[in-house]
């Protein structure tokens, strides 16, 4: 008989052969610590110290001036002909963000940044060696058009565990693909911004490939003119982790596998490719840290392009803003316009609008706490940092107390003002959280996060901050008081209760022991029996128990049943009763062959 033939195995699409192949190659230290940044949990940003810092950018130099060739630094080469691009391209701001790209490694660190000169020299001219990239001046009208698209979108919200910022790419219609050039610069103009974030620098950034059934595709080319080599894409911040989902079709397998090819070896360690519905891949991604509802996609395909557009006009305004604060600082102004902020004082992730007391936030830090009408941020970290802290707070206070009720009261003035500058403090130097307020300007539609500063000149901002975190104080003071009371009132209610019950067992004692002294007086008293005065006819009266028989006499002539050992309801005991009435001189009464005299 002829052997049934195993079925043949499906192939692994060449891309995931490859992915597979390369992560079995890794240590087994290098596979996990990609799996737990991956997943959001561990982050392997270097240890920076002040000494090493200047060390790593001592040797940069070195390993630019005299290891790297000529023809690979034509772009370092001419920025280093101008004031300009020297005092841009070789300061300490600049070559940081590299350093910590490539984790310190000086040699990646110095091919990294040469080759983002050329492509930025390449996509943006002669001006990108010497200033960042300005959107309002670099991108041109047809430009902004494909960036409101949304084909790529930085999120407004961070990744939950380390806080990293999300981008996230939608290649849905054809314009796509046959503007790889615009494409590109807004990538690179992305990452350059949210680089500005020194946390975004140590940490990365999540990018996100999300494609979906109703997508635009291409029958001929699959869409290759975009799958350029990976030295196409040059972000000045590193991918921490990338995120590749694709329906589960022949066409999408086959791009995926494209991708994964394009991506280079450096980014595939830290690749996942994740197949399903639109609903699937939400709940697959979310278990990564991903906030699926910030998502750019609805569940039907349809693009949301509200906060990109808002994201391009505080851009505008920010980055206009900026040039009016270097004009504004210029020698020749007078002292009288002395109002804007230090820059110095900044943090990387804010930059001042308009009016120079608004700090802009673009994406709160998971610590930060935040001010707003509504429920909808009640569980962010940082405001369950603050609930925790006040509710720690008011706990202690409540333990100083006395437990008597009446007692608990709401504390005095200067004691609760020195409990919440204590919070506040607290919240600044110990978490390391900063006061965030949901701003809406007079003259836009666009809202943004502003930074409170509390110790600043203004002290309306401490004014503020206290204002609110004395109603979170407030708020959890009553509610702990009541749950203080309600513990109180029970246990008194229960020391009541083992009281009573006490008082109730020593009275049971005490009546018990009373019933066992008249117990013994009674056993005392019965053991002389009084005869009566007349004279008693005796009965004889035969008691069968247990196959014996016993005869006694009673001395008023009934039949007694309190004398022997036997039990008159015994069941086994039969009676039988004879009567008679002999004369007896003296009162006596025999029983069992005992013979009891009366006394006197």
């Amino acid at each position: 008989m002829t052997p049934t033939p195993m079925p043949t195995p499906t192939p692994m699409p060449y891309g995931e052969d490859l992915l597979t192949k390369e992560l079995s190659q890794l240590s087994f230290k290098d596979r996990n610590d990609y799996q737990d940044e991956i997943h959001s949990v561990k982050c392997l940003a270097t240890d920076e110290t002040p000494d090493l810092i200047q060390k790593s950018i001592d040797e940069l130099q070195i390993e630019i001036d005299t290891k790297i060739p000529e023809y690979q630094k034509v772009a370092y080469l001419q920025s280093q002909r101008t004031v300009e691009g020297r005092s841009f391209v070789n300061s300490k701001k600049f070559r940081l963000r590299f350093l910590r790209f490539e984790l310190f490694d000086i040699h990646k660190t110095a091919i990294r940044m040469l080759s983002w000169l050329d492509k930025a020299l390449e996509l943006f001219g002669s001006v990108a060696l010497e200033r960042p990239i300005n959107i309002s001046t670099d991108f041109s009208p047809h430009e902004l058009k494909i960036f409101r698209k949304g084909y790529l979108q930085l999120l407004s919200v961070r990744a939950t565990g380390t806080g990293r910022r999300i981008v996230c790419a939608l290649p849905y219609d054809e314009e796509y693909y046959t503007s790889k050039q615009v494409i590109f610069k807004i990538f690179m103009y992305i990452c350059w911004v949210i680089g500005n974030d020194i946390d975004t620098q140590r940490k990365g950034f999540i990018f996100i490939i999300m494609f979906d059934s109703s997508f635009y595709q291409i029958p001929h080319i699959l869409g290759a003119g975009v799958l350029v080599p990976s030295t196409q894409w040059l972000p000045a911040v590193r991918i921490s982790a990338m995120h590749i989902c694709t329906p589960d079709t022949p066409f999408f397998r086959l791009r995926r596998s494209f991708l994964t090819m394009a991506i280079g070896s450096h980014n595939r360690a830290r690749l996942k490719l994740h197949i399903g519905t639109s609903i699937e891949l939400r709940y697959i991604i979310q278990v990564y840290g991903i906030p699926i509802e910030f998502i750019p996609i609805t569940y039907t395909g349809k693009i949301k392009l509200l906060y990109v557009r808002q994201w391009l006009r505080i851009r505008n305004m920010i980055e206009n803003q900026d040039e009016l604060r270097h004009k504004m600082m210029a020698p020749e102004l007078n002292s009288n316009t002395s109002t804007i902020i230090n820059t110095n004082t900044i943090d990387t992730n804010t930059i001042s609008s308009n009016d120079d007391s608004i700090v802009i936030v673009e994406a709160p830090y998971l610590n930060d706490i935040l001010f707003k009408m509504g429920v909808s941020l009640t569980n962010h970290p940082g405001n369950n940092t603050l609930r925790n802290l006040i509710d720690s707070k008011v706990k202690q206070l409540h333990e100083s107390y006395s437990d008597n009720p009446s007692q608990q009261q709401f504390p005095k003035k200067d004691i609760k003002k020195t409990l919440l500058f204590e919070i506040m403090d607290e919240i600044v130097h110990k978490y390391g959280g900063r006061f965030l307020y949901w701003h809406q300007d007079k003259t836009m539609s666009d809202v943004w996060w502003v930074l409170m500063q509390p110790n600043g000149n203004n002290g309306n901002d401490k004014k503020l901050i206290l204002q609110k975190i004395e109603h979170l104080f407030r708020k959890s003071y009553l509610v702990q008081q009541q749950q203080h009371q309600k513990r109180i009132k029970t246990k008194h209610t229960m020391k009541q209760q083992q009281q009573q019950q006490l008082q109730s067992i020593q009275k049971t004692n005490t009546t018990a022991a009373t019933d066992i002294n008249s117990n013994c007086n009674i056993s005392n008293d019965r053991r002389i029996i009084n005869d009566p005065p007349v004279a008693a006819t005796t009965s004889t009266t035969t008691v069968n128990q247990n196959g014996g028989t016993f005869l006694f006499h009673s001395l008023d002539g009934k039949n007694s049943t309190n004398c022997g050992n036997g039990n008159n309801n015994d069941n086994n005991t039969i009676m039988a009763i004879t009567s008679s009435s002999p004369s007896r001189s003296s009162s006596s009464s025999e029983c069992f062959g005992m013979n009891f005299f009366s006394s006197g």
